[in-house]
C-alpha cells in the first residue's frame, strides 16, 4: 500500500505581513503622510501607531498589533518593568485610518515625540513599518553601519543556538 500526499499548491512562497524598503515622504502641515502604497495592500484600511525605540513611531497592521498586544500581555504584570513598558506603548497607541489618497493623520504627540517635521523616511521593518526624522534615521544608520559585522555575528549565531 503506498501512502499519498496530496499538494494544496505550487508555487514559491509568499511573506505575508511583510513591510520593507525604505521610502522619503513629507509630513504635511495637518501632520498627514502618505503609507507607501507597497505596504497598503498588506496593511489594509487600518493601522495601530505608537511610540517605538530610538525616537521613531511603530507603525502595525491590526493582525501584527494583536500579536505585540499578546506578548505584552503575556508578560507577568507584578514585574514593575513590564508594567512600565506596556503603559508606555498602550497609552500612545492609536488605531488609524488610512484615507482614500493613502495617508493617516498623525497624533500631535507623536508627532513631537519623533520630531517629524517636513521630510521623514518609512521604513519598513518586517513586520512593522517604522517612521523617522530623517536626520535621526541617519544618525542611527551611521552608528548601525559602524558595528553591522559585530552585530550581525551576535545576533545570526544567536539565532542559531
Amino acid at each position: 500500500m503506498y501512502n499519498t500526499i496530496k499538494w494544496d499548491r505550487v508555487g514559491p512562497l509568499k511573506f505575508y505581513n511583510m513591510l520593507i524598503g525604505k521610502f522619503n515622504h513629507s509630513i504635511d502641515i495637518k501632520n498627514r503622510i502618505s503609507i507607501p502604497s507597497k505596504w497598503r495592500n498588506e496593511l489594509k484600511d487600518k493601522i495601530i501607531i505608537t511610540t517605538g525605540l530610538d525616537l521613531a513611531l511603530y507603525l502595525y497592521s491590526e493582525s501584527e498589533w494583536d500579536k505585540v498586544a499578546n506578548a505584552l500581555n503575556s508578560n507577568n504584570f507584578l514585574s514593575a518593568d513590564n508594567r512600565k513598558i506596556a503603559r508606555y506603548i498602550y497609552s500612545n497607541a492609536y488605531e488609524l485610518s488610512i484615507d482614500s489618497h493613502g495617508r493617516v493623520l498623525l497624533p500631535e504627540n507623536l508627532v513631537k515625540y519623533a520630531n517629524l517635521t517636513g521630510e521623514v523616511i518609512l521604513a519598513g521593518s518586517y513586520n512593522r513599518g517604522e517612521i523617522w526624522n530623517v536626520k535621526t534615521y541617519e544618525k542611527n544608520m551611521d552608528e548601525i553601519s559602524l558595528q553591522v559585522n559585530k552585530i550581525a555575528s551576535k545576533v545570526l549565531l544567536g539565532m542559531n543556538s
